[in-house]
């Protein structure tokens, strides 16, 4: 473990614009949410004052926050380009039927949106590492170095497959190759850490961030109670697997760990002394979404 690794959080904004805040990328200078129960994404600008919603296709203009029974759960987020056209692509969390779709979004004006069905992948995915229905929930997700990687919460495990096969499969249905490994996460006070976010260091380098909640539930549907969350580090060796290089609990500037639970995260920058700043989306459970920006420090 890299012991020199550290957090430190810069700002804090509650946002009432958007519900259960849950995936989160970073793109031409805004940050992108979108929530998994909401039925728009946010634009926000790069120090939280512009604000830009986006509706989503599909979804009533009248409702705000959509029904647990029917929501598409929304849990992650990349972006990626097709066809030359830079795009958002949110990934359903899949532990329900109604949970197995993908949402594209393009980036260039928010207008251009596509729905697809990710049901027979997430079956493939299902049968290949022998989960019953109710255990499969993707709340992760990252591109780097040409692989895709969706990091399943209650198992904590990483499928990867190549970014060209899912786009592959997006066009013709044929069902990518995919590898997936467990990946150990910290236990604090007798609740293993789960994976709820991810994201690409640097285009030219093989890290990825990531953040893991510590939630008392026992299922992958259900909501429990949240005593804190993980920021940690991922190293990605020339075959895609992954290691784990460092974890740290959030805590406030006093010290006290923050009972949020942070479910995405998304590099805004990184220094040449290897320091990076990022930001990080926090689901309430509720009618709010909070954004904390930090600071990461790789040595001390």
């Amino acid at each position: 473990m890299n012991n020199s690794f550290s957090v430190t959080i810069r700002q804090t904004v509650v946002l009432d614009s958007l519900p259960s805040g849950s995936g989160l990328i970073w793109e031409g200078g805004n940050a992108y949410v979108v929530g998994d129960d909401a039925t728009s994404l946010l634009k926000i600008s790069d120090d939280l004052q512009q604000i830009h919603r986006i509706h989503i296709t599909g979804q009533p203009d009248t409702v705000f926050k959509i029904s647990k029974a029917i929501k598409p759960d929304y849990e992650s987020a990349v972006s990626g380009e097709i066809d030359g056209q830079s795009s958002l692509f949110a990934f359903g969390s899949g532990s329900l039927p109604a949970r197995e779709q993908l949402l594209q979004v393009s980036l260039a004006n928010g207008q251009n949106q596509h729905v697809a069905s990710l049901s027979t992948l997430y079956a493939a995915i299902r049968t290949e590492l022998h989960l019953p229905d109710s255990t499969m929930n993707i709340e992760g997700a990252a591109r780097c170095k040409g692989w895709l990687y969706l990091f399943l919460r209650k198992e904590n495990i990483a499928v990867r497959m190549l970014w060209t096969d899912f786009v592959q499969y997006l066009d013709s249905g044929a069902i990518p190759q995919f590898k997936h490994q467990v990946i150990r996460l910290p236990t604090y006070n007798g609740i293993s850490a789960g994976f709820s976010g991810a994201a690409e260091v640097a285009q030219d380098g093989n890290q990825l961030l990531f953040c893991a909640s510590l939630e008392n539930t026992a299922n992958a549907i259900d909501d429990g109670e949240i005593t804190g969350s993980y920021i940690g580090v991922l190293r990605m060796q020339d075959n895609g697997e992954l290691i784990l290089e460092a974890t740290t609990l959030l805590k406030d500037t006093a010290g006290n760990i923050v009972k949020e639970k942070i479910e995405s995260i998304a590099i805004t920058g990184k220094k040449e002394n290897g320091d990076i700043t990022a930001m990080l989306v926090a689901d309430n459970d509720g009618a709010t979404t909070t954004l904390f920006k930090i600071h990461i420090s790789t040595s001390q």
